[in-house]
């Protein structure tokens, strides 16, 4: 067989699998449908939201919607809004453009419109690599980094919207991460296997692309010299960014989607098995795992995790929110909480008010936008749900 076909063939499979693990029909009754997941992004009292067909912002301490934005062409939004400087940036999963907005609300300050191929709305990606932004954009100072299902990586000028440079993968296996910029460097993770190097500023690529051997669906968390990344092949790999080759890998019980998280010298990780798992940084050996799931039923965790200096909140699918206490083993910090309906696919988000420390928590499949939640013991403190 033509490799050309063997390569559709094992896309295919992946993004069946794929559509298997997460379903964006709405659970509760009542409930509008959903045609993403939620990504959300905090900036002091203010979370910005991306979900279905509107870009929100919230003020948390009056608990108030400050604005809300959406395409006149119906564009649906997947990944976390970046915020760079006066502007929110985000990318458009059902037309495959980016935006623009002011921080302040109103009419975006500009749309780039890639080229994004045969463009599918919602998430039938089965009959072609479109140009959907699954995830959200990567920053430096002046651009914004986008990358498209179809395989291309754009760099667009914060400022004008203007095309700065592009890539485009050589089968067009799709990027579902959010580019990291770090000093001078764009990495970026693909479906087909690859972590990409490039300069931030050209676009040029800085060595040979880094094959894991299997699709990476999350972001990859630099740190200390390292790109650590989760693999749908299950496992969690160390990257050494100077040499391009493997520092350490460890095999867990599922794929790993949330980017890996550091706190100190350790790396925590969740598996769509439902496994949370601390290793060591310097060489990837275990300190502990904690499995909520069981042989018959998995308990999906999609979500990166949320690591603090005391715990590790665990959002998945099932709706439980889940805290460990980091230090002692993954025991629980408190007993899990359910949004009921809900599915859990999001990052929680931590915010400070009032010298006290609260968790933002984006459901999908219920009506209410937002919970907010006490991150001492999990006591829901409200919950905001838009105006018609």
């Amino acid at each position: 067989m033509h490799s050309a076909s063997i390569t559709r063939l094992r896309r295919l499979a992946l993004i069946g699998s794929l559509l298997a693990v997460v379903s964006l029909s709405a659970c509760a009754g009542g409930a509008p449908p959903a045609t993403s997941w939620p990504g959300v992004t905090l900036s002091g009292d203010t979370a910005f939201v991306a979900f279905n067909q509107f870009v929100y912002a919230v003020n948390l301490a009056t608990r108030t919607e400050l604005w809300r934005w959406g395409n006149t062409a119906g564009d649906t939004y997947y990944g976390a809004p970046a915020l760079a400087g006066d502007r929110v940036i985000v990318g458009g999963y059902s037309k495959g453009y980016a935006y623009a907005l002011p921080v302040s609300g109103g009419d975006a300050l500009w749309t780039f419109a890639s080229d994004p191929g045969n463009v599918i709305p919602g998430l039938d990606l089965l009959k072609h690599p479109n140009g959907s932004a699954v995830a959200g954009a990567g920053l430096s100072d002046s651009l914004a980094y986008v990358g498209l299902n179809n395989g291309h990586l754009m760099a667009i000028d914060i400022t004008n919207g203007a095309e700065r440079w592009s890539f485009r993968t050589p089968d067009h296996n799709g990027f579902w991460s959010t580019p990291r910029a770090v000093d001078g460097t764009v990495y970026a993770t693909s479906l087909g296997h690859e972590l990409y190097a490039f300069d931030a500023a050209t676009g040029a690529e800085r060595g040979t692309p880094i094959d894991l051997g299997a699709p990476i669906g999350g972001d990859v968390t630099i740190t200390q010299g390292l790109g650590l990344l989760g693999t749908f092949d299950n496992r969690v790999v160390a990257i050494d960014l100077e040499t391009h080759q493997v520092r350490w890998e460890h095999g867990v019980d599922g794929w790993v989607w949330g980017a890996p998280q550091v706190y100190g010298d350790q790396v925590y990780a969740a598996t769509l098995q439902g496994t949370v798992y601390a290793l060591r940084l310097a060489d990837g050996g275990e300190i502990w795992h904690r499995s909520f799931g069981t042989a018959e039923a998995a308990v999906q965790i999609r979500a990166p995790l949320l690591v603090t200096a005391n715990a590790i909140y665990v959002a998945a699918r099932d709706g439980r929110l889940h805290a460990l206490k980091r230090e002692e083993g993954g025991t629980d910090l408190w007993n899990p909480v359910q949004i009921s309906g809900a599915q859990l696919l999001s990052q929680p988000q931590l915010w400070r008010w009032e010298d006290k420390d609260y968790l933002v928590i984006a459901p999908m499949g219920v009506e209410t936008l937002l919970h907010i939640r006490d991150a001492s013991n999990g006591t829901e403190t409200w919950a905001f749900k838009p105006a018609s």
